[in-house]
């Protein structure tokens, strides 16, 4: 994180903080969707009669949060490295909770 602060430009941080609305709806996204297709995964994995250990580990993947991978992989993509770092800081700690 420290790495991804350093190229990104105050403005930047700005932006992100005054959306607020934004950073909840990635952050409820990423509470809601994401462990529901991986769940959605891992049944039609079970449907297609692969094994369950396989299915349980989608499960495990999609409810994990992303952390530094997401933001890295923003910042190469050159995507908004300000918002992919708030919702990981709030993401963090509201698991922490």
């Amino acid at each position: 994180m420290f790495a991804l602060g350093l190229v990104m430009k105050p403005e930047e941080a700005k932006e992100a903080l005054s959306k607020p609305m934004t950073i909840a709806i990635g952050v409820s996204v990423q509470f809601s969707v994401m462990p529901a297709l991986g769940f959605a995964a891992a049944m039609l994995c079970v449907a297609m009669g692969v094994d369950s250990s396989i299915a349980l580990g989608f499960i495990i993947v999609a409810c994990a949060l992303g952390a530094m991978a997401s933001n890295v992989i923003c910042y190469l993509l050159g995507g908004a490295v300000a918002f992919s770092i708030a919702i990981t800081m709030v993401a963090n700690t509201l698991s922490l909770c």
